[in-house]
């Protein structure tokens, strides 16, 4: 049976868990909160380079106009 996790995950669950264990409630449970958990960090981490790329392009027009 295939899931859509986070292909982290994906990989880590296809190397170590096997088709039945995947049937058990609580281990399909605590790997949906582990792939939610994957998916915020990586929607987090893109927001932070956006406001580093913002805070960059914004330093760099400042000191352009410094100069």
């Amino acid at each position: 049976m295939k899931y859509n996790f986070h292909p982290l995950l994906a990989e880590q669950i296809n190397k170590h868990i096997n088709d039945e264990l995947m049937e058990i409630p609580e281990i399909r449970n605590l790997l949906e909160d582990i792939d939610n958990s994957y998916n915020n960090f990586e929607e987090h981490y893109k927001q932070l380079e956006k406001i580093l790329d913002i805070s960059v392009k914004k330093l760099t027009n400042t000191n352009g106009k410094t100069v």
